[in-house]
């Protein structure tokens, strides 16, 4: 599935599970809901769990690049390819966020949710990559 099937699949599961997110809420609490409802489902009924966790990584990435200067890229390393999102800071090298990899490998074992938090961790090593419109943004009294 691409990565539009993938965010089209992700709103379906919001639709399904009658989240109602409140007006302050962004993306990431909305994912951290959409992993506590699929943690509340019997495990006869939840959708797969490798199928929303994908998803989930899909729309955080999108989520990530809308505020920092990233791009989805294939990587391929020793452990095979992958989607991630590849960004260069002004000062040279590059960032590599496996997104959906990221996702994924915390999802089964976070029924509380881990979006948030992870993001919240990861703000620090982007920081080089916010784009121009954002970072004013939290500074202001």
């Amino acid at each position: 599935m691409a990565i539009l099937g993938n965010k089209a699949f992700f709103f379906e599961l919001v639709e399904q599970s009658g989240i109602e997110p409140d007006e302050e809420e962004d993306t990431p609490q909305i994912c951290d809901h959409l992993v506590r409802w699929w943690h509340g489902q019997p495990e006869g009924e939840r959708p797969p769990a490798d199928e929303v966790a994908i998803s989930l990584g899909c729309v955080v990435g999108d989520f990530v690049m809308h505020f920092y200067n990233f791009e989805w890229s294939m990587l391929t390393d020793r452990d095979g390819t992958n989607l991630v999102l590849v960004g260069r800071p002004p000062g040279g090298g590059e960032i590599i966020f496996p997104a959906i990899h990221s996702v994924a490998k915390r999802f089964e074992e976070a029924p509380e949710g881990f979006i948030v938090e992870m993001l919240d961790e990861l703000v620090e090593f982007f920081g080089p990559l916010l784009k121009d419109e954002y970072a004013g943004d939290g500074e202001e009294e």
